[in-house]
């Protein structure tokens, strides 16, 4: 039972890291003795300190000589190669940490099992799979990183109840004050917001997260013509904006004004969201509209996640919502009146 409750600790700590951790998974340690807590940690960003080193570090001074006859829980198997921090296998061993409980495995080819295979080879007891549904769950950005090369992809729109995302040419603000802030809170967890060309010209959106305290992702905009109005919100200097164009002949990353730039992509959604992934260094990607965008990516299969927020109004007619048609909702709650609706593919 304690087991469990503190893999669930792990997760917790690792959840104050999302949106942080960049190109890297959110990460929580927990050391134990003698059914106590003497050290945990985070990781708190891309480049720092992993969690189990903020965990060794946090164990106090008196404490250092429980190390020996611990227990350290760890949401991630512990990296075993020299990135940009030194392996955290060696580490544990340094220390002489007798246990090591380990929800899933690393799915980075670099580890997937080397961690723990180099901690069994120093005489160390290795437990496994502890609530290993909740691990993947936790890491399913970066596994599809690992997995696929692509960013791991979100859809998200508000539509009236009568299936409609707006009027026609025009700016239609649908959701509640609730659920707009939960969309700025989904912005600051990531790497990426993205939006159609026509989203950009009709509701001239900033796609910042001043609602929600935390960072302003990448801004993207994908354009069939490359060409948009320079005096967007978009190209404001509140963070930096990608203009994704199907341009052949461009270079790939050609500067616009204000310090922005241009992408030329590849001919599929895939493969775009793989050169995104590749050149922008971009783990999440958050696609906001429009719904012939959205479209495309369902029609291609280049998605991970659809959440639809139905909102107790009727428009009678507009632009219709992307058909979900086929797609069976995985869950949904109340935000207020607005109903959040969460599509997962299988694979996540």
């Amino acid at each position: 039972m304690n087991t469990e409750m503190w893999m669930r600790r792990c997760f917790d700590l690792a959840s104050l890291g999302r949106g942080r951790t960049h190109l890297n998974p959110p990460v929580g340690a927990v050391i134990t003795c003698e059914n106590r807590i003497i050290g945990e940690g985070w990781h708190k960003g891309f480049g720092k300190p992993h969690a189990e080193v903020e965990a060794i570090r946090s164990v106090k001074s008196e404490d250092l000589h429980l190390l020996s006859k611990s227990t350290i829980y760890v949401s991630l198997e512990p990296c075993s190669y020299h990135g940009k921090t030194p392996p955290c296998s060696q580490l544990i061993i340094d220390h002489q940490i007798p246990h090591v409980v380990v929800s899933v495995r690393d799915p980075n080819p670099k580890v997937a099992g080397n961690g723990i295979a180099q901690l069994k080879a120093a005489g160390i007891k290795i437990t496994e799979g502890v609530l290993e549904k909740e691990g993947k769950a936790l890491i399913r950005t970066f596994s599809r990183n690992q997995l696929s090369g692509r960013p791991r992809i979100t859809l998200k729109f508000a539509c009236s109840a009568d299936g409609f995302v707006g009027k026609i040419d025009q700016r239609t603000p649908l959701s509640n004050a609730v659920s707009n802030q939960l969309v700025h809170r989904l912005r600051t967890e990531s790497d990426a917001i993205a939006i159609g060309r026509k989203t950009a010209a009709i509701d001239n959106p900033q796609l910042t997260t001043r609602n929600y305290p935390g960072k302003n992702p990448l801004r993207l905009v994908f354009s069939r013509t490359g060409v948009l109005d320079e005096q967007l919100k978009i190209f404001d200097h509140s963070a930096p904006t990608v203009l994704v164009t199907p341009e052949k002949n461009k270079e790939a990353t050609e500067l616009l004004p204000n310090g922005h730039s241009r992408l030329s992509t590849s001919t599929t959604l895939t493969q775009t969201a793989e050169q995104i992934y590749q050149t922008l260094q971009t783990g999440s990607l958050l696609l906001e509209g429009g719904p012939e965008l959205m479209s495309e990516f369902i029609e291609e299969g280049c998605w991970d996640e659809i959440i639809k927020i139905v909102c107790p109004v009727a428009l009678q007619e507009g632009v219709k919502a992307p058909d979900l048609r086929g797609l069976a909702p995985s869950f949904q709650y109340f935000v207020g009146a607005d109903v959040w609706v969460h599509y997962l593919r299988r694979s996540d």
